[in-house]
């Protein structure tokens, strides 16, 4: 694994880890691992050993949050700057396509894509987010303006410890787990990590789900739903996309059952011909 970085729009300094497995003398396809707020790409260290050996996995840290922290001034943040992001690595990557496999913020970010920059993508991964994020069922001090007063007046590390109580996973997390996703949260800047998260109320991506144009999965909980029924009906009306559900907590399915959810995500790889 390398820590490497690369010049993102408006000159930000951005970073994301590699890791490549495959054989040297193939070409694979590349997985980019995105991860929500305020977290950072260390959350996916389970999901390497199961996609290195057939992929280059790239698990960037979002703008504002782990290693790529950047200038308060000036800062607004939104799904397009997101995209932006995102679209900046594949070309610094020289990746005509990716395989994007995101949770929440970075989940979202792939609908978009998919939505929106479709030729970039062979396919999408998404889990752990609401399709209109004013619906999330969390409670009131992790939603809004309440969420972004901790941060700012009590800072990260409470902000995580409270979050960690209302996180169901975290309440059968092997011992250790909660300490060290605290520590992870805990490293980001409370004035960064607000202001990334202060537009996300407003984001709604059901209106983008028909235009969804590569093979999509939405990798589901079968408890802790993230996003309703209702909200999960317009991706089984489009003919590209598919809700997969694995047995657990909806809400960080990707944390607290990597090794199923590798499963099924290997498995769509499969059937939409990026993994042999």
């Amino acid at each position: 694994m390398s820590v490497e970085s690369f010049r993102g729009p408006g000159g930000a300094s951005l970073y994301y880890r590699d890791d490549d497995f495959t054989d040297p003398w193939e070409k694979r396809p590349i997985v980019i691992l995105a991860h929500g707020h305020p977290r950072n790409s260390n959350m996916w260290y389970a999901w390497v050993p199961g996609l290195a050996r057939d992929f280059r996995v790239v698990r960037p840290d979002l703008r504002g949050l782990g290693l790529s922290k950047v200038p308060i001034e000036g800062y607004k943040n939104s799904p397009e700057v997101l995209m932006q992001d995102a679209i900046a690595l594949m070309d610094h990557l020289r990746a005509d396509k990716v395989v994007w496999i995101g949770e929440a913020t970075g989940a979202m970010i792939g609908l978009h894509l998919a939505a929106l920059a479709a030729e970039r993508l062979h396919c999408a991964v998404a889990m752990t987010v609401t399709l209109r994020i004013r619906d999330a069922p969390l409670v009131p001090s992790l939603v809004g303006a309440a969420s972004i007063q901790t941060m700012l007046t009590r800072g990260m590390r409470t902000w995580a410890l409270d979050s960690t109580k209302h996180r169901p996973w975290h309440r059968e997390a092997p011992p250790g787990f909660s300490e060290w996703y605290v520590d992870q949260v805990a490293q980001n800047d409370p004035l960064l990590a607000a202001a990334f998260y202060e537009p996300m109320p407003k984001v709604d991506a059901l209106p983008l789900i028909e235009r969804i144009g590569v093979p999509t999965m939405y990798l589901n909980g079968d408890r802790d739903f993230m996003a309703s029924p209702e909200q999960l009906e317009p991706l089984t009306k489009n003919p590209l996309a598919r809700v997969v559900t694995v047995e657990g907590p909806g809400y960080d399915i990707g944390y607290a059952r990597p090794d199923a959810c590798l499963v099924k995500v290997r498995q769509f790889l499969k059937e939409v011909g990026v993994l042999r």
